[in-house]
């Protein structure tokens, strides 16, 4: 059991306790006096979850407001065979990028790693297509390509200052 599931249970235990004692409409003072000491203890340990989850990759499949995202841009990522893939992703309407974990696939793996080359070579980003969806019922789906490249900028003409004469020619 990792640092942030036993926080949770702790928590889960103390908040538990403290609804009963509520709930139970006990008059004696000694169990009112836990209840506020154990409510005070939960703020805490409550930030120190916070804190702690703060520096880890998010798992993708845990993202909820954001479930529906069509792209990403990937600014970087990490692979650690057999365990994760680590990627830093920035959404559409989000300028700062985030920490998720996917989950281990050696040909996702090597999808990433080819479109990460193509994109170094042809100068754009590397986009991840439907960062939080089901990979397992969409196996056959390309997960990560490269950005088209930016479209050239419209030339400017510059007219210069011609002057034009009209007439005959007499010779």
């Amino acid at each position: 059991m990792n640092l942030v599931n036993t926080i949770f249970a702790i928590a889960t235990l103390m908040l538990g306790i403290i609804l009963w004692i509520t709930v139970s409409g006990e008059k004696r003072v000694a169990l009112r006096v836990c209840a506020l000491v154990l409510g005070v203890c939960f703020l805490p340990l409550g930030f120190g979850a916070m804190t702690e989850l703060l520096s880890k990759p998010k798992p993708a499949s845990l993202e909820w407001l954001q479930r529906t995202a069509d792209e990403a841009k990937v600014h970087g990522s990490i692979v650690r065979e057999n365990e994760a893939i680590y990627v830093w992703l920035q959404l559409p309407d989000d300028p700062k990028p985030r920490s998720y974990e996917l989950p281990w696939s050696e040909a996702a793996a090597i999808e990433m790693h080819k479109a990460k080359n193509q994109a170094d070579a042809q100068g754009t980003a590397l986009m991840m297509k439907l960062p939080f969806a089901n990979r397992k019922k969409q196996q056959t789906e390309q997960q990560f390509y490269t950005a088209a490249q930016p479209k050239s900028p419209p030339k400017q003409v510059v007219e210069d200052d011609v002057t034009v004469f009209s007439g005959s020619n007499t010779n």
